[in-house]
Order: C-alpha cells, then structure tokens, then sequence
C-alpha cells in the first residue's frame, strides 16, 4: 500500500450490528496479511469469541465501546441501549484475553444523574481493567431528538460549545462547574488507577 503501518479507524459504533457481515469482513482483511493494524467501534453485544479471534487475526488492536453510565437506570432514561453490568465485565476481560486493548467511554451528568451517581460511574471505570477511558460531559446537540425532548433551559445557544467538555443545559442538580469538576475528577483518578495498576505488578 502507499502507506505501510497504517492504522485505520472504523469509527461507525454499529460496525458489529450484522455480525455475520462484520465477521466475513474481518476474515477477508485478514487473509491479504496487510500491514495495517485497525480498530473498532461497537456495541459490547455483538461479539463472542469467533468475532474476537477473527479480530485478532485481522491485526485489530483496540476495540472501543459505550459504557455512558454504571445505573442501567440512567442509560435508558437516554434511551441508551445497554447490557448489564456483569455482561459488560465479562465482555471486556474476553477482549482482553484476546490480547486487544480496550477503550471504554462514559458519560457524566446525564440529565437523571447527580453527584453521587457520576462519583459511582467514575468509580466504575476504574474498576473495569480498561486500557483506555474517555469521559464526557452530556452533551443535547441541536437537532438531535434528546435535544427537542429535554424541557431544561437551555443557558448556551453558540454551536461550538457544545463540545462536551461543558454543560450546555440548565440541569437540575450539578452547575457546569461542577460538572467541569466531575471531568477533571474522572480523568485523574481513571489515571491514577492505571499507575496503581503499574506499581503493583512491579512489586
């Protein structure tokens, strides 16, 4: 190819929605042996131990996946289609098995959480062995149903802001400095969590 060692990104989250489709096309890539390595994006429901295999086989090295939130609860007031927990921890420990790395996301105040339950989101991620974490903000874009659905005020109108790194709506229990408070608390316990993690297996 023009570029070797490329790594490419299939962003779309449902890559793995058609199983069947998703697992031929694995195989395919896998058979021309190219030296590109890839990652996905999808829903921690749709794989099991062949599309795993054949991930690894494609030179898949990182799979990223939604968790949004520990409550179920929280999940589907957003109409976030979710797996238990317990299935999403035993998902993750047979990605890893399959020595891909793992890259979970979250989301923090959700229009039904509070403090207490972005504080057990946080500490939920860092329970889960992830590689990666991203958290974010909610964030209702314009023109999206969630946002013509929310009856809160909206306090910010600029389209670039939102951007989740901020509150852009009027929630009802955390302001947007509480919320900035919750991002920055995330990342560092997230990484600090890793160094622990580090530590321990040195010791």
């Amino acid at each position: 190819t023009q570029h070797p060692n490329a790594h490419i990104v299939f962003r779309d989250p449902v890559f793995s929605i058609n199983v069947s489709k998703a697992k031929l096309l694995l195989r395919k890539i896998a058979e021309k042996e190219l030296s590109l390595t890839f990652s996905l994006e999808l829903h921690l429901k749709n794989i099991d131990d062949e599309f795993l295999y054949l991930s690894k086989e494609a030179k898949v090295n990182l799979i990223k996946f939604g968790i949004e939130s520990v409550s179920e609860e929280i999940r589907s007031s957003v109409n976030r289609f979710s797996v238990s927990n317990d299935f999403q921890k035993k998902q993750i420990e047979k990605i890893k098995k399959f020595g891909i790395k793992t890259h979970g996301m979250f989301i923090l105040a959700q229009p039904s959480d509070d403090i207490e339950t972005c504080n057990k989101t946080i500490k939920y991620a860092c329970e889960l062995n992830l590689d990666l974490a991203q958290f974010s903000i909610f964030t209702p874009y314009p023109g999206t149903p969630i946002y013509n659905k929310l009856k809160y005020k909206y306090g910010n109108k600029r389209y670039e802001d939102f951007n989740q790194f901020q509150l852009v709506y009027e929630h009802p229990k955390i302001n947007n400095g509480v919320a900035r408070s919750l991002l920055e608390k995330a990342y560092t316990k997230f990484l600090l969590s890793k160094l622990f993690n580090i530590i321990s297996l040195r010791t």
